[in-house]
């Protein structure tokens, strides 16, 4: 008696993106899919054109642009039906890509962030002067976040060793959620619980939780950065401190005294989302022509944004291709 082993290991790992359509996709870079998500399954796309939109996970205003264009000539060689179009954050990574070759569009990833999970919790408890949601790794400087008195820490995923050194760096800081999983709605909720949000890093890519703090309607102390996140510094709600501690706790202390009403906040950040998501159906519904034919039903920017952004196994990923 013999039994089929249908086990693919491909389906147990995790990829952010979604299959919009059957010929049409959107993914991040990531060691396992660094030309997202068509490529992971070449079998489920090898019989027709594809177009596959792919996000970056970190700036490419640097030597990552000729890497990219490298993984691109190999996805070209595993699909040659595949059109593969990099999303890029800034402007300078768009002139990056361009003059390399690469095809790609302005299309900043926080435009994806979704705005209903992201809100005002008029009901929360405002506890903390300033919440920084970064991971304990040494590129979010938590060290420049050592003279606020009142912080809330949401890292996520943190190895003991990082752990441990974020807790002598800042012991007067609160801690949640390490190594613990939270919802949207869940996050949303302990970003409402301070006045203030952080954005410390030099360089990543576009820095996520900085457009959360925004919809939740708190104003925001930044360093300046590369990668993406500066194109949304919505004055006088965001303040670009010097990197030094001393200036980021006098920021944020300046713009708890400024008390924005939050809803003025939100409402900004969703003005500017407005015009970038509608720039960003536009230029789709271009390249959408010009490569694999008009889609139907019509496209809706929800369902790009529904999982532009979240990571989830690739079973649910690729459900009801295979």
């Amino acid at each position: 008696m013999s039994t089929q082993n249908n086990f693919n290991p491909v389906l147990m790992k995790s990829y952010a993106g979604a299959v919009i359509r059957h010929n049409l996709t959107i993914g991040k870079r990531a060691a396992e899919s660094p030309m997202g998500l068509a490529p992971v399954r070449p079998e489920l796309f090898q019989n027709h054109e594809t177009l596959n939109f792919v996000g970056l996970t970190w700036s490419c205003e640097s030597p990552e642009v000729d890497v990219i264009r490298k993984d691109l000539r190999l996805a070209r060689e595993l699909l040659p039906a595949a059109h593969f179009v990099i999303l890029a954050n800034t402007e300078a990574e768009n002139w990056y890509l361009s003059r390399l070759g690469v095809p790609n569009f302005l299309a900043n990833e926080l435009i994806f962030v979704d705005d209903m999970d992201f809100t005002i919790d008029e009901s929360a408890a405002v506890e903390f002067d300033a919440v920084y949601t970064a991971r304990f790794v040494p590129f979010k400087r938590h060290e420049l976040a050592s003279k606020i008195s009142s912080l809330l820490l949401l890292p996520g995923l943190a190895a003991p060793e990082d752990a441990g050194r974020i807790a002598a760096l800042l012991p007067a800081a609160t801690v949640l959620g390490v190594n613990t999983y939270f919802s949207r709605q869940q996050m949303a909720g302990h970003l409402n619980r301070a006045r203030v949000g952080l954005a410390l890093s030099t360089e990543e890519a576009s820095m996520r939780a900085f457009m959360e703090c925004l919809l939740c309607g708190l104003p925001i102390v930044t360093t300046k950065a590369i990668g993406g996140r500066m194109r949304y510094v919505l004055e006088p709600y965001v303040r670009v401190a010097e990197d030094n501690a001393e200036a980021v706790a006098n920021a944020v202390a300046e713009l708890t005294k400024a008390r924005f009403p939050r809803l003025e906040v939100r409402q900004a950040a969703l003005d500017l989302l407005a015009i970038e998501r509608r720039r960003f159906m536009e230029a789709t519904e271009t390249i959408i022509s010009a490569t694999i034919g008009p889609v139907h039903p019509a496209l809706q920017f929800t369902e790009f944004a529904r999982f532009a952004l979240s990571w989830r196994p690739g079973n649910l990923v690729f459900s009801g291709l295979s």
